[in-house]
């Protein structure tokens, strides 16, 4: 499985042979413009007046942390057009400066949307340009990789108002066609048959979304099933919820696949069946969380030739930047392994598809800079780089693995932890917080900073170290540096080298299992 972060990354920061400012691809989601600025030098070292856009990214993360998103969003909007070498000018800001806002972002396509058009800073129309002769073409695309890219037209509306920061506009979409899944909603700004520029925001849609949360309210109502049953029934209830009140974060979701599943325990809740406890195979689970207050999903493989009474080994794996708990799981290639050796894998969610897993500590990129941390979103909010008394991320990797090992015979000599990219700085982080816990690691291309690791705790563990040679995004010789810091400090470790670039981890799972289940705690004590 291909790592998204570079594949995003690589098609937002390939040439443009363009005359407008802003016929790049739009991006919503603040902290992924955040992380595409960080990567966007290693990228693009030769872009004109990256030294500017530096500059630019570092007063954009300090506004960030202040609160300011608005103004970090125009600072970040005018780096990435610098990296990209495109120009930046009052018709550009103008347009980076425009917010789709609807009213609810999980919705039923039965249903129209009310969709408001403002602006996430002041910025405005050129003088040059009549508000009154510009309007917005709307269209929705699916997000998701596997299907159709086509667009589909949702309407048209002529601008009101020349300040939509002052009076935003607003706008009724019909979306009636538009089917179950996660789509992109994307207004292109026209003047004089021009295309300005381009806006977007993200939608997920469920057919019958009303009724069958009505099934699931009431049905939770009338039983008391087991807390983990309620949490696996009543998630898409509290997923809808916090979608629309902006406090839950996702990039992609199956949402009718979420009722779906849910309305399935929920009618063995009413036989008095629990199909989820001590279940086999891929399944989503999920549990209320003490930290954030939602309820939180997780994904379990269980082997399916498991005899329900032999003690497993389990595998911890963290996705990468801009993943979820499926992320692993998607290519199948790590389901049908797990099968194999017969071993149980937990991905957690980790509360923020950019928790960076509760790691402060810098990442080194692939051309040797090292970028402050980037700030962390949690809870819908930007939470501080240090003084937080309890990372979500880390309290979410603890919560799911507990609950593993309370329902399933985990063999507590055989806990692995595993993860690439911001997986690969998760897993390095969490080994030095409980080194007592895990059996072997392998972190993938994810090196923190070489100099800040603790190594008397790493060393402690056997670990795998993971690295394409090729990778554009963060730094072999720091993996490298980090090897052999291990070695030097008397650490059992061993390095998988390849010519793959970031997604090396992805295209080596097998010996990458290999070599952890070659470990056991028990073993080296």
């Amino acid at each position: 499985m291909r790592n998204r972060l570079i594949l995003l990354l690589l098609a937002a920061l390939a040439p443009h042979s363009i005359a407008s400012a802003q016929q790049f691809e739009p991006i919503d989601d603040l902290q992924w413009l955040a992380i595409e600025n960080i990567v966007s030098p290693v990228l693009r070292p030769d872009a004109e007046n990256v030294d500017e856009a530096r500059r630019l990214t570092d007063l954009a993360r300090e506004s960030l942390l202040q609160g300011r998103y608005g103004e970090a969003r125009r600072l970040y909007s005018q780096a990435r057009a610098l990296f990209l070498g495109v120009p930046w000018n009052e018709q550009a800001e103008f347009v980076a400066s425009l917010a789709l806002r609807p009213a609810r972002v999980a919705v039923d396509p039965g249903e129209d949307l009310a969709l408001a058009i403002g602006q996430h800073f002041s910025a405005s129309i050129p003088p040059d340009i009549a508000y009154s002769d510009v309007h917005l073409r709307f269209s929705a695309r699916p997000f998701r990789h596997s299907g159709s890219h086509e667009a589909r037209p949702l309407g048209t509306i002529w601008l009101a108002t020349p300040d939509l920061a002052e009076e935003p506009q607003y706008a009724s979409l019909d979306l009636a066609g538009l089917g179950d899944g996660s789509w992109e909603i994307e207004a292109e700004i026209i003047h004089g048959g021009e295309v300005l520029g381009t806006t977007v925001t993200r939608l997920f849609t469920a057919t019958d979304l009303r009724e069958d949360s009505r099934k699931l309210r009431e049905g939770l109502a009338r039983l008391d099933p087991a807390p983990g049953l309620a949490a696996d029934i009543a998630f898409p209830l509290d997923l809808v919820e916090t979608l629309n009140q902006r406090s839950r974060r996702v990039r992609d979701i199956d949402l009718r696949s979420e009722l779906d599943a849910a309305l399935f325990l929920l009618a063995a809740a009413e036989r008095l069946e629990n199909p989820q406890y001590q279940a086999r195979g891929l399944q989503g689970r999920h549990y209320r969380s003490d930290i954030s207050g939602r309820i939180e999903p997780y994904r379990l493989f269980i082997p399916r030739r498991w005899d329900g009474r032999s003690e497993l080994a389990l595998l911890v794996v963290l996705h990468g930047s801009a993943g979820d708990e499926c992320s692993a799981f998607a290519s199948g290639v790590l389901e049908q392994l797990a099968e194999v050796h017969g071993l149980a894998v937990l991905s957690p969610m980790g509360d923020d598809p950019n928790s960076v897993w509760g790691n402060r500590l810098p990442v080194v990129l692939a051309d040797g800079t090292v970028p402050p941390p980037r700030p962390v979103v949690s809870g819908g909010r930007v939470q501080p780089v240090t003084g937080l008394p309890v990372e979500p991320a880390e309290a979410d990797v603890a919560a799911t693995l507990a609950l593993v090992r309370q329902e399933y015979p985990i063999d507590a000599d055989r806990i692995y932890l595993a993860g690439n990219s911001m997986g690969g700085e998760g897993t390095l982080h969490l080994a030095s917080l409980w080194p007592d816990m895990w059996a072997a690691i392998a972190p993938g291309a994810g090196p923190i900073d070489p100099h800040q690791l603790d190594y008397s705790a790493l060393a402690s563990i056997p670990t795998l170290i993971v690295h394409g040679r090729n990778d554009r995004i963060t730094s072999f010789t720091a993996s490298q540096r980090i090897f052999e810091r291990l070695q030097q400090e008397g650490g059992e470790a061993s390095m998988l080298a390849t010519e793959d670039g970031h997604d090396a981890f992805d295209r080596n799972l097998e010996a990458i299992l290999g070599f952890l289940l070659s470990h056991s705690r028990n073993a080296r004590n």
